[in-house]
């Protein structure tokens, strides 16, 4: 039996993951198991790192990748997150094949030929409401696999979405942290292609404005009022773009004592359980003809309610965001949010897709390690 290995992780890396920081890599042993690793960017320290719960998520979508992938090929996967296996710093999870016989599904067949289709829409969508059968089948698809899709909908209530989305800014721009970890992340056209990481400037949707936008996020380094027009301009984006959307996705999970996300550690099991939910729902849309954006931010201040290390400003922003929002979701008490995003038929259907890791960077053999 031969695995083809760098034939499934071709796919497997075009998994997307929070900025695009594709914070993983594989090891491949000599009976053909894949070890899977944590490898966060070593220019954005974690500790400092906002949406720290975007990194076991990222993780669940690759391994959701991978899944798909090897039963394209023939295989059926089994993966083990034993205790044991993390006596190695950083190792996640093993993941073993089994060759089968007469595997094909068409239904995930389906979700294997989006996998180079799925990408991130920030543009404006329709305002069209979605079609129920669409959404029946996004909602099948999320509880198939153990979750629950809540969408949000209507014109009042989009607005009522891009007012909640805004909280976000009220502090994010005058953090220097924050600030100095998204000038990080997002980069040129050009040099996001040669790294194969990050966000280009080309996706963000900005027409001519993004060829002034990242000088104006190092100006404002060093310029209040420049955080201010910043802060000003997002927010109008994102009340823009929520009512320009057919609905907002909420995902959720069964609640589950553990670690706050804030907290150090490894604590993201349930949340690469999510991700392999959500890259499903994502194929599954994409498959349906529908654009898809993550908005993020929300599960970032509902993880992190509570945590005072981000400043007065966070603390009055994040309640006001969550009071509004447990009017519309009384779910989030309830189950533990996993996953928010804008969805909708798009108008502007030639998407610039983020660069992603070319198989030899993501595959290593235990020697090469260090020269990493």
């Amino acid at each position: 039996m031969s695995v083809p290995i760098k034939q499934i992780l071709e796919y497997a890396r075009l998994a997307p993951s929070g900025d695009n920081i594709q914070p993983w890599f594989f090891r491949e042993d000599s009976e053909q198991n894949l070890f899977l690793y944590a490898n966060h960017p070593k220019e954005i320290p974690l500790e400092e790192y906002y949406s720290k719960s975007g990194t076991p998520l990222g993780v669940g979508m690759v391994i959701e990748n991978v899944v798909l992938s090897a039963r394209h090929f023939g295989f059926e996967t089994e993966i083990l997150s034993d205790p044991y296996l993390h006596e190695e710093e950083d190792l996640i999870a093993k993941i073993q094949f089994i060759k089968k016989e007469n595997l094909f599904d068409q239904k995930e067949e389906n979700l294997f030929s989006m996998l180079p289709k799925r990408t991130v829409n920030r543009y404006p969508f329709s305002r069209t409401s979605l079609e129920a059968s669409h959404k029946d089948d996004l909602i099948q698809t999320v509880e198939q696999a153990g979750g629950k899709l809540v969408f949000i909908e209507g014109e009042e209530n989009l607005k009522k979405m891009g007012k909640l989305w805004c909280f976000h800014d009220d502090f994010y721009w005058d953090h220097a942290v924050l600030r100095r970890n998204f000038i990080t992340i997002i980069r040129s056209d050009k040099e996001a292609k040669r790294l194969r990481s990050g966000i280009p400037i080309g996706t963000l949707g900005l027409g001519l404005s993004r060829y002034f936008f990242k000088m104006a996020l190092v100006l404002a380094n060093y310029i209040p009022f420049i955080r201010t027009i910043i802060r000003i301009e997002s927010q109008k984006t994102a009340k823009y773009l929520a009512s320009h959307s057919s609905a907002f996705g909420f995902i959720f999970l069964p609640k589950k004592p553990g670690k706050k996300i804030f907290e150090s550690g490894w604590e993201g099991s349930d949340f690469v359980c999510a991700g392999r939910i959500v890259q499903r729902m994502w194929l599954q849309a994409t498959k349906l003809g529908l654009a898809l954006q993550p908005t993020y931010t929300f599960v970032v201040m509902v993880s992190n309610e509570g945590n005072t290390n981000l400043g007065k400003k966070f603390t009055k922003a994040n309640k006001e965001m969550l009071a509004l929002l447990r009017q519309s979701l009384p779910q989030v008490d309830q189950e533990m949010l996993v996953f928010v995003f804008r969805i909708g038929y798009p108008e502007v259907t030639s998407v610039a897709q983020s660069p992603k890791k070319n198989v030899e960077d993501i595959l290593r053999k235990k020697d090469e390690e260090g020269k990493k």
